[in-house]
């Protein structure tokens, strides 16, 4: 079996996430960078905040980050991360695809 994890990331390309997987947390992290705008216009709202993002959750189950796989569409992160008995606990990078 497999566990999915669906996150919203608008504004981030897979260059700027990173998904990382070590002793029963799942991390993400990324960096939107701020948005000025050009000529005389401003922001009167902005609701998609710049600046550093970083989000841990921890799961009890154990799963083989080494199969994981994350993809990126339409500022959706989903997160697939099989199943796994053994229980070794390595840190693996999980790359961040864009659909094909």
């Amino acid at each position: 079996g497999t566990l999915t994890g669906v996150m919203e990331v608008p504004g981030l390309n897979p260059d700027s996430l990173q998904v990382t997987w070590s002793g029963g947390r799942l991390k993400v992290s990324g960096e939107r960078r701020e948005r000025r705008p050009s000529g005389a216009a401003a922001f009167l709202c902005m609701e998609r905040p710049h600046g550093r993002l970083t989000r841990t959750v921890a799961l009890d189950i154990p799963v083989d980050g080494r199969r994981a796989q994350a993809s990126l569409a339409g500022g959706l992160l989903t997160i697939v991360l099989p199943r796994l008995d053994d229980r070794r606990g390595r840190e693996t990078v999980i790359p961040v695809e864009r659909p094909k």
